[in-house]
């Protein structure tokens, strides 16, 4: 089945990870949408797009792509819960997406002083559930997933 023109989440594959649509991809497959989008190689582009379903324009940054396949998700708590959960969830993604113009380490120990406080009372930035939120502070860090990427982190952080 061919998803429409509109559904398409453009990006060129030779760019690093930072501008692929990586955290997009997360939330729609945590909010079980991913199947309502194509993934489209578009070697001329810096960053990554999605088409807006108006057919006016697209929604350029992976940030902004995945607020909006979250808002689009059907009963999705990607977003947080009331109007407050909202906007703390949107200063947290506006804090990740802050934090890009710096290298790993200052990255992670900004992160690391920022979130020990918070995390002594709860397991999640915003609410009591995982949120748009946890996932762009996870990319901030660089996805690390791996054991040479967890490795990395932990010897940046103090013990």
């Amino acid at each position: 089945m061919t998803v429409p023109f509109l559904r398409r989440i453009k990006f060129n594959p030779n760019v690093s990870l930072a501008d692929r649509p990586v955290v997009a991809l997360t939330v729609a497959i945590l909010t079980n949408t991913i199947v309502d989008y194509e993934l489209v190689s578009d070697h001329t582009r810096s960053g990554c797009a999605l088409g807006l379903p108006s057919g006016n324009g697209e929604v350029s940054g992976d940030l902004a792509i995945a607020r909006f396949i979250a808002k689009k998700a059907a009963s999705s708590s990607m977003l947080g819960g009331d109007d407050e959960e909202i906007a703390l969830m949107d200063q947290w993604v506006d804090y990740a997406l802050s934090l890009s113009k710096f290298g790993l380490a200052r990255r992670a120990l900004s992160i690391q002083r920022t979130l020990d406080p918070l995390l002594v009372s709860g397991t999640y930035v915003v609410g009591h559930s995982l949120t748009l939120a946890d996932v762009a502070l996870f990319a901030s860090l660089g996805f690390p997933s791996t054991e040479e990427g967890k490795a990395e982190i932990a010897a940046i952080l103090p013990a």
